[in-house]
């Protein structure tokens, strides 16, 4: 029936990057493929590693660790993206749009409730749904799922632009609360987006935050996570980003021409054909 999950490395299997960052505070791609850390510098410093520690059935897991406290900033989250194109199948913008269902193991270092929130892009203006989640017990293994409703208002994009957000909430100090929890579809509302949290991963050094098993798929149920090969993990995340060889070891090289003492001429062949233009 064809690949049914829409998260591309959602085991956290491929980390081409590398396998932990310490120290940052801006936002960026750290360790494992597809998946961002959004967020204010002055939410703290955190270090992202991909992890050997999974539930059951998995074996690497995407972990960030609070360093530094946060004082001061409005958003923090772990985000991963899709294109629209990859999003066309579930005929948003109509009376047929599907419903969807989220699936994804979770550990957190506190107790209380955290905020998910589904953002779907479009030209047309974006729209938001939200799912508030439990964590039952601390530092310890939990499954979460939710079923969000087809969003028949827009109609998405079908191209390589941004289409959904999933993106986790971490913390917010401001301009992310004030506005009541879009648990059914509606307008894009940055003060819903961290509103129904009483966790706050940043305030203190003993925060962490680990997340693995992601399954986005169509209707209603949530079902066995699909597990794919390295080789085909990697592929799909070498459309977004990919690492060249180096001569370290005299793994590879590409054949340059020195066209004068600051500048030189070759080609580079891309395993895969990349998402838009690149760059270095």
């Amino acid at each position: 029936s064809g690949r049914k999950n829409m998260i591309i490395n959602g085991a956290m299997q491929v980390a081409q990057r590398a396998t932990s960052v310490t120290g940052y505070t801006a936002g960026g791609y750290y360790t494992c493929d597809r998946w961002f850390h959004d967020k204010d510098g002055s939410t703290g410093t955190f270090t992202m590693t991909q992890e050997a520690d999974a539930p059951d059935g998995f074996k690497n897991s995407l972990k960030v660790n609070c360093t530094t406290a946060g004082s001061s900033g409005a958003y923090n989250a772990i985000q991963t993206r899709l294109e629209s194109q990859d999003t066309a199948h579930l005929a948003y913008g109509t009376s047929s749009a599907k419903a969807i269902t989220l699936s994804f193991w979770v550990k957190v270092s506190q107790t209380g409730n955290q905020q998910m929130n589904l953002i779907h892009h479009a030209d047309a203006g974006s729209r938001q749904i939200s799912f508030i989640y439990t964590i039952n017990q601390a530092n310890t293994w939990e499954k979460k799922t939710v079923t969000f409703a087809g969003d028949t208002t827009r109609v998405g994009d079908d191209d390589n632009t941004n289409g959904f957000y999933l993106e986790w909430f971490l913390s917010s100090y401001s301009g992310r609360t004030g506005s009541s929890v879009l648990t059914s579809w509606g307008s894009y509302t940055n003060t819903a987006r961290f509103e129904g949290a009483t966790i706050s991963i940043g305030d203190s050094t003993s925060d962490t935050w680990q997340i693995t098993g992601v399954q986005l798929e169509v209707g209603s149920t949530a079902t066995d996570f699909e597990y794919r090969s390295y080789g085909e993990e990697l592929a799909l995340c070498q459309r977004y980003y990919s690492r060249s060889t180096t001569l370290t070891g005299l793994n590879g090289a590409a054949i340059f021409h020195a066209f004068s003492t600051t500048e030189a001429w070759g080609g580079l062949q891309f395993p895969v054909t990349m998402r838009t233009t690149p760059t270095i």
